[in-house]
């Protein structure tokens, strides 16, 4: 009994001394900032992903480069793109709101597809524009 009680005790406090029990996870580095914080090691200009995820067919399916770039289902995201897709049989969705009043703080640059008019739109110069599609 004394045995399990002393297992126990000394399981829970190696859960709290590495940090299992807060949450927080980290892989080369040994102050997690969130509940996984890769920290990327050697050549930073190499193209080398820093996160890369891959499907059960060992198939990349994300990619994510050391300047941030991100390619999905593309392993090599072209360095002039901050966000690479690449597919033969989908489509990117655009964000679809009820109306452009859904977005409270709009900024230049957005694109969605108001679902009140069926049509995609933009904001620019503090505006939305008219329909796009039509």
């Amino acid at each position: 009994m004394k045995k399990n009680i002393l297992k126990t005790v000394v399981f829970i406090f190696a859960l709290f001394s590495f940090g299992i029990a807060s949450g927080q996870r980290g892989i080369n580095t040994p102050t997690p900032s969130a509940a996984l914080d890769i920290v990327a090691t050697g050549e930073i200009t190499s193209p080398k992903g820093v996160l890369k995820v891959k499907n059960s067919s060992a198939a990349e399916m994300v990619t994510v480069i050391n300047d941030g770039t991100v390619g999905i289902n593309q392993p090599s995201p072209s360095p002039d793109a901050l966000l690479e897709l690449s597919s033969t049989t989908k489509a990117l969705l655009i964000t679809r709101v009820d109306n452009t009043a859904a977005i409270a703080n709009p900024v230049d640059g957005m694109i969605l597809y108001d679902k009140s008019v069926n049509c995609f739109k933009s904001y620019e110069n503090n505006a939305w524009s008219p329909c796009l599609s039509k």
